[in-house]
């Protein structure tokens, strides 16, 4: 930006509005999903061949009933092991993802018998293929979830996540720096 470039400027121009791109524009279409019935050790495998952190939970019938995600494995295996590193957490020291960490991947959930539904968030937030990205933004921050799925009529039709957001946001940011230029 030039040093002419004035906060007036800015006001005059207009960014293209974020209810211009809703959830069909910016979802990921191809969903990955895991079976209730699944081992920890089976779901930390599939999310580590898949290059994932999280995925829609179904039951026998097929049906959406949950999510789970790598923070739920470690929450899981370590909640006991974390109540050693207590101060640790209460400085939000770095180390402490890092003992975590390192904790998970020394871990052998093979011999872990929990199952997937015994760990998963049963509330799962959806919502529509015609949800704004302002409405999407808005959820993410609210209920402090890094991924939403988009379903109609008990149908998952895909998944928008925080880098999602984040390519759209930057996609607008491009084309409102194309037209201040």
């Amino acid at each position: 930006m030039s040093s002419n470039f004035t906060i007036e400027a800015l006001r005059a121009s207009t960014l293209p509005s974020n209810n211009s791109l809703h959830a069909q524009d910016i979802m990921t279409q191809k969903v990955l999903t895991v079976s209730e019935h699944w081992s920890l050790a089976v779901l930390a495998s599939f999310f580590a061949r898949h290059h994932i952190s999280g995925a829609p939970v179904l039951n026998q019938q097929g049906k959406l009933c949950g999510v789970v995600t790598m923070t739920d494995i470690i929450r899981h295996e370590y909640i006991p092991a974390l109540a050693l590193f207590s101060d640790l957490l209460d400085k939000k020291s770095h180390a402490t993802d890092d003992i975590c960490f390192t904790h998970l991947l020394g871990n052998d959930l093979s011999e872990d018998t929990h199952l997937v539904n015994e760990i998963m968030n049963p509330d799962v937030i959806v919502i529509s293929s015609n949800t704004s990205l302002n409405d999407i933004i808005s959820t993410m921050i609210d209920d402090n979830v890094h991924r939403l799925f988009v379903c109609e009529q008990d149908k998952i039709l895909g998944v928008i996540t925080t880098m999602d957001v984040l390519k759209a946001l930057r996609q607008q940011l491009s084309l409102f720096n194309t037209s201040v230029a």
